[in-house]
């Protein structure tokens, strides 16, 4: 079972994720307090569950910060952002305007 943050910002073993602007546009931001030291993925879902965009880029590496563009065909509403990498998984929440 996975646990659902409700909240844009929460701790990853020692490490804050926090994603911006929320409610989002066209585009938001996630800032990690440390550098990101390995590939990570980023899948959006909806509120039913099913997966509508991810990411996988090896060239986070040595960033803080991940921005994800091009959601205008994203319906309005909540949607889940899962960022996950070979040392942990995080889970949080954001509204589509």
């Amino acid at each position: 079972n996975e646990t659902i943050y409700s909240h844009a910002s929460d701790k990853i073993k020692n490490e804050t994720v926090i994603l911006s602007p929320n409610p989002v546009s066209n585009s938001f931001h996630l800032q990690f307090e440390n550098e990101i030291n390995e590939q990570v993925t980023i899948r959006l879902i909806d509120i039913f569950g099913k997966e509508v965009y991810t990411i996988s880029n090896p060239d986070y590496t040595a960033q803080n910060t991940i921005t994800v563009n091009n959601l205008e065909t994203l319906l309005s509403g909540p949607y889940f952002v899962k960022i996950t990498s070979n040392t942990y998984s995080k889970v949080l929440k954001f509204i589509k305007k």
